[in-house]
């Protein structure tokens, strides 16, 4: 396995979900007794209430299905075998929200609890509303099978919370596609292999409908419980988290990390420290808010690549069209005329 960062050996996401997993596992003619001993996990910690795994204990899993030839598809498997209800509390806030808005929300505020590797971000492009999975190369060899496993959760969560309102969502996902997608294709709305971001994409629109197990009291109960949860795990917003969404209030020109790290009070060392323990630097932070705001103005504004450019802080229509080839493989332009022959096609 790949070296991964310090965070790895933390307590970081729900012993609930390896159960799960290994029932997925058993299924494939895996012995759950004899995974867990190879990877060192106590059986009776599955069994303990609020118990926390390692990210690196939970790769163990995967390392395990992956040496016995069961790791193909496991990330499509294990997502489309967790219903709302595998979520604990949060499954519950979220389904007892008033509206799917409501429910994403609780979603990215407490979404850490769950898997606190996972960074999920939200933002609307026009009529779109975009939630990207981010970081997810800290992952190493299993991040395409964990992004594969977080896009199922989300469709899943979604059509049982929207029916048929869910069948607009389209999934992105940066790898080629895999063979093994043939078997699960029909089981999934849209997805495009090979795009420049992890995401699901959805109409803006399904946000403001009221969700049919809607109970107000029933969601501040069960978020009650999850703030808890979040003060007892000390699962604090990450610093990765408060610099992205700094930059993301950013139009203009973008601060330097001796101003960013100032706004946080620490120091720039300090805070390039703490950046570097989550996996992150500012630089790439700054690179995606970069990338996605040109995405956005690109997609869906008559703004020429210099007014772009201009408004990302560039000074030089050169030096952004270098870097927006380098986050995506094409120069504004290609990008923007491939959107729209894209649209073209959709719409006719």
């Amino acid at each position: 396995m790949t070296d991964l960062p310090a965070f790895a050996s933390e307590p970081l996401i729900s012993a609930t979900y390896a159960g799960h997993l290994l029932d997925v596992l058993e299924a494939r003619g895996l012995v759950r007794e004899q995974v867990l001993a190879q990877c060192g996990i106590a059986p009776a910690v599955l069994a303990e209430d609020g118990a926390r795994l390692a990210p690196l204990q939970f790769l163990r899993l995967l390392d395990v299905a992956e040496a016995a030839g069961q790791a193909e598809g496991l990330g499509f498997a294990f997502g489309m075998a967790l219903k709302p209800t595998s979520h604990g509390f949060l499954g519950m806030a979220l389904m007892a929200c008033p509206t799917a808005r409501d429910a994403l929300q609780m979603a990215e505020r407490f979404a850490g609890l769950r898997a606190g590797f996972v960074h999920l971000r939200y933002r609307e492009e026009g009529d779109t509303g975009v939630v990207q999975f981010d970081h997810l190369e800290l992952l190493g060899p299993y991040r395409f099978l964990v992004l594969e496993t977080l896009a199922c959760i989300f469709v899943r969560t979604a059509a049982f919370l929207l029916g048929r309102n869910s069948d607009s969502t389209e999934i992105w996902m940066s790898h080629p596609e895999p063979d093994y997608f043939v078997h699960w294709r029909a089981q999934l709305p849209t997805v495009r292999f090979g795009m420049p971001a992890n995401q699901v994409r959805f109409p803006v629109a399904v946000l403001d409908r009221p969700l049919a197990l809607a109970s107000p009291a029933v969601a501040r109960a069960a978020a009650g419980q999850l703030e808890s949860e979040l003060a007892v795990v000390g699962a604090a917003e990450s610093v990765t988290a408060r610099v992205r969404a700094r930059l993301e209030r950013v139009r203009g020109e973008f601060p330097v990390l001796e101003e960013v790290a100032g706004a946080l009070c620490m120091s720039a060392s300090t805070l390039k420290r703490r950046l570097q323990q989550e996996g992150s630097t500012f630089q790439g932070l700054l690179d995606e808010v970069r990338c996605a705001q040109a995405l956005r103005y690109l997609g869906h504004t008559p703004m020429s690549v210099e007014q772009v450019a201009q408004a990302l802080g560039y000074a030089d229509p050169a030096n952004f069209s270098r870097a927006f080839r380098k986050w995506t493989g094409k120069s504004p332009s290609s990008w923007r005329s491939g959107q729209r022959a894209r649209s073209g096609v959709m719409s006719g």
